[in-house]
């Protein structure tokens, strides 16, 4: 029987501001998804990034 292995996502989170009063918040990062608040200075935010497959190289 051979042993199948998964790797984990790879994530980073980044505490941080937001730079402008109003800043839309979405459910998903596409740009298409409904808005979900807005962000204002001095809120704070974590923002929180993660990924699944392969690595590729470039931007």
């Amino acid at each position: 029987m051979g042993a199948f292995l998964f790797a984990a996502p790879a994530t980073t989170d980044t505490v941080t501001d937001y730079q402008i009063n109003g800043a839309n918040i979405r459910a998903a990062a596409d740009g298409h998804s409904p808005s979900i608040g807005r962000g204002y200075i001095g809120d704070g935010i974590t923002m929180i990034c993660a990924t699944y497959g392969p690595a590729v190289e470039g931007t």
